[in-house]
């Protein structure tokens, strides 16, 4: 699915930001391949790419982190890890069909 992620890391970069993307999909082909998707194992890999996200934000950079988290308590894991002064979260609510349409 096209989505415009890299374009849009690429166009904050053009401004002197130094961004990273962290994409869920590419975070299980390695850090997260040894996890399933079930409900603790999805959680397991919300807490590795955080981390991952903290690690980065220490270092000055701009993360963009995309996953699909059903569960609140992680996305308030996940900002209490980062840190809720430099966290910003969207969550979009929409069926499994809607975000893997393309649309």
């Amino acid at each position: 699915m096209q989505t415009g992620r890299t374009a849009r890391c690429c166009c904050i970069f053009s401004r002197g930001i130094a961004v990273a993307l962290l994409d869920g999909d590419e975070v299980r082909k390695g850090l997260s391949s040894d996890l399933g998707y079930t409900d603790q194992d999805r959680s397991e890999n919300f807490k590795r790419v955080a981390h991952v996200a903290r690690l980065m934000v220490d270092a000055e950079l701009m993360v963009i982190v995309i996953l699909i988290s059903s569960s609140r308590r992680d996305r308030l894991s996940a900002k209490t890890c980062i840190d809720p002064n430099r966290f910003s979260g969207v969550f979009v609510d929409a069926p499994l069909s809607v975000r893997n349409s393309g649309t």
